[in-house]
């Protein structure tokens, strides 16, 4: 039986399908509609539309991947979704302060589209979520002394021993 999924990876694959349905869609509807781009457009804005665009496609392409793989247990994923969202955030805060430094307005969907960063970045980074994610042998019970799986005293599993003999060598002690 395995266990139950909890609703931060839930949430995140929810959200994660999302953003590649978005930014799949606006990548391809920038390719289509780039013939039709006004003939006065500076050739380095039309590349740099078609750039985002290609990149908005592979970010979506990604997204989806890992939005099928995120419920999949084990510490690949998890630190694949971390990177994932990480990378993001800095993306869009680079993007931010680049058009800020240019004099232009940051794009509309700047505020939201951090937003999700944000929030998929601290919903993988719960413990909750990490638990989930984490091997079964790291989620057995702690020891009471708080470091990794129960275990006797001395760090290492219990094995059986043979009794001892007694001082005079009569018998078990």
């Amino acid at each position: 039986m395995s266990p139950r999924v909890p609703g931060a990876v839930k949430t995140v694959q929810v959200l994660l399908f999302v953003y590649a349905g978005l930014s799949l869609l606006g990548g391809v509807f920038v390719l289509l509609t780039a013939p039709l781009a006004p003939d006065d457009m500076p050739a380095e804005v039309f590349v740099s539309t078609l750039v985002g665009a290609v990149g908005g496609i592979v970010l979506a392409l990604v997204a989806l991947t890992l939005g099928f793989l995120a419920r999949r247990r084990g510490p690949v994923v998890r630190w694949s979704l971390v990177t994932f969202f990480a990378l993001g955030l800095i993306l869009m805060v680079v993007t931010f302060a680049l058009n800020v430094e240019a004099g232009l307005d940051p794009p509309g969907e700047t505020g939201p589209v951090t937003v999700f960063w944000l929030l998929s970045l601290i919903l993988v980074l719960l413990p909750s979520t990490g638990s989930y994610y984490r091997k079964a042998s790291e989620r057995a019970a702690p020891a009471p002394w708080g470091h990794g799986p129960a275990q006797p005293h001395g760090g290492h599993p219990a094995h059986p021993q043979p009794p001892m003999a007694t001082p005079n060598g009569h018998g078990p002690r």
